[in-house]
């Protein structure tokens, strides 16, 4: 059944006692342009019911199912969001999650770059300003990069246009063109050979199969380039 937009299934058709699931789907990304869970090797695991915070979200979560009112998704959304930044945290300081990108974070020299990489995808990157922004050679920044990533700096960084580019086509109605430049591409044609390689797609077909323009935009995710691109041509 639906009650607020939230799906449920109860398989103990109302009794109470039985051992109840809560699951969903969280879409993170870093300033809108990169999925942080995309190179997760497996799932999360783990105890936290010694988190006096999670107990509680569990409580008003449990409360929500039983007796939905005005807001009832965003508030458990918001909630789910809480559990799922404090079992990031608790695996960030225990040095166990299998991503890369999160294992990354432990070394400031990579996390510099990544940084750079995420909030200016659009931005002529090269080895040697990644390199300068972690504060290393290129060649030792190159192997280590490659070593916590398993892909060279810049092909990092094209996947990381590519992606930022996807989300834009779906949630915006921005002309292909404009968002081939944005990300950093010098054409549109050569955008739309790197997109159609990435997502066996080109950008105006991705558009038509993913469109998402009823849905908000992250926050900095592109609508102040909408906004500023509004008299643009029609690609």
């Amino acid at each position: 059944m639906v009650v607020d937009a939230l799906l449920q299934f109860d398989a103990a058709e109302g009794r109470t006692g039985d051992l109840r699931v809560m699951c969903a789907t969280v879409t993170a990304s870093y300033s809108g342009s990169f999925g942080l869970f995309d190179s997760l090797a497996g799932p999360i695991l783990d105890d936290v019911t010694d988190l006096a915070p999670v107990r509680s979200a569990y409580e008003t979560l449990a409360a929500e199912r039983n007796a939905p009112d005005i807001g009832t998704q965003a508030l458990t959304a918001a909630l789910m969001k809480q559990c799922l930044i404090l079992l990031i945290r608790r695996h960030l300081h225990r040095g166990s999650l299998s991503s890369p990108f999160f294992a990354s974070l432990a070394d400031t020299r990579l996390a510099s770059a990544i940084a750079l990489i995420l909030e200016k995808p659009g931005a002529p990157l090269t080895l040697a300003d990644l390199a300068s922004a972690a504060g290393m050679s290129r060649t030792a920044f190159t192997k280590a990069f490659a070593h916590a990533f398993g892909q060279t700096p810049m092909d990092f960084v094209q996947k990381t246009r590519l992606h930022r580019a996807a989300e834009l086509l779906a949630f915006t109605q921005l002309p292909v063109k404009v968002i081939a430049a944005s990300v950093g591409f010098a054409s549109r044609s050569h955008f739309s050979h790197a997109f159609r390689t990435a997502y066996n797609a080109d950008p105006t077909a991705y558009r038509k199969r993913h469109s998402r323009n009823d849905i908000a935009l992250p926050a900095n995710s592109g609508r102040s380039w909408l906004d500023k691109m509004r008299n643009s041509d029609a690609d």
